[in-house]
């Protein structure tokens, strides 16, 4: 949560520590797991081009990996499994016996038939090789919608034009209050891609109650351009855009 506030500004303001953090991770994974995609993910694999630490955010739990890689671990004999005997003989992730149970990872659905089948896009990916000749007909769908922080108790009354209050998208200090309304602070709002939330949020409510009871000990205003150096490099259309 403070690697940036102890290094070098050259080298804070730059991508070097990203590009460190992307080799690290990847070689902790592959060491302890085997594989780079995630802790024993051996499936579900992003694009190249997003597979780096300052454009993601990291899945922090695997309880569900040991179902979805089941099929796609190494398991024939050949070079793979070799070297996944070897490494894994030194240094190894525990991996929870399923007995079995599995969980089949599919691409983005094309389109559902009239009969309830569903069609996957080909995203020449192994998930795609593995089901396509099978007939895909679930029972339930659940469909992850995401969510929307909206605040309408703090929307302004059409009875009483007073001045709405700052809401979590238009905080533009740290991510916390909005510059032009502090006494409304969103502590835990923002999400770190490496480390947790609850000590981020702890140094948020540290910083929002000092600049509300002594601001004068901040030593200099704080400026949005002083932030680039921890936010992540999301592309234009990210969906997500406070990490």
């Amino acid at each position: 949560m403070f690697d940036t506030t102890y290094v070098h500004p050259l080298l804070r303001n730059s991508m070097v520590l990203w590009h460190y953090y992307h080799w690290y991770i990847k070689f902790t994974l592959w060491l302890s797991s085997g594989t780079t995609a995630g802790l024993d993910q051996w499936i579900g694999r992003i694009s190249p081009e997003r597979h780096h630490p300052s454009k993601i955010f990291f899945n922090k739990s695997m309880k569900v990996c040991p179902y979805i890689s089941l099929p796609y671990r190494p398991s024939m004999p050949g070079p793979r499994l070799w070297l996944y005997a070897l490494r894994s003989a030194i240094v190894q992730t525990p991996v929870p016996d399923t007995n079995g149970r599995k969980v089949d990872l599919a691409p983005w659905p094309k389109e559902i038939g009239w009969d309830g089948t569903v069609y996957f896009f080909d995203n020449q990916q192994p998930e795609f090789s593995r089901l396509k000749g099978e007939t895909i007909k679930p029972d339930i769908v659940i469909l992850s919608t995401g969510y929307k922080q909206d605040f309408p108790f703090f929307e302004s009354s059409r009875t009483k034009p007073t001045r709405a209050y700052g809401t979590a998208n238009q905080a533009n200090i740290r991510g916390i209050w909005r510059r032009d309304e502090p006494t409304v602070g969103f502590i835990g709002f923002v999400r770190p891609s490496l480390g947790a939330i609850p000590p981020l949020a702890e140094m948020q409510a540290q910083l929002w109650i000092l600049n509300i009871l002594a601001p004068e000990k901040i030593p200099h205003p704080l400026r949005a351009t002083d932030e680039e150096h921890y936010r992540l490099k999301l592309p234009p259309d990210s969906r997500i855009e406070y990490g």
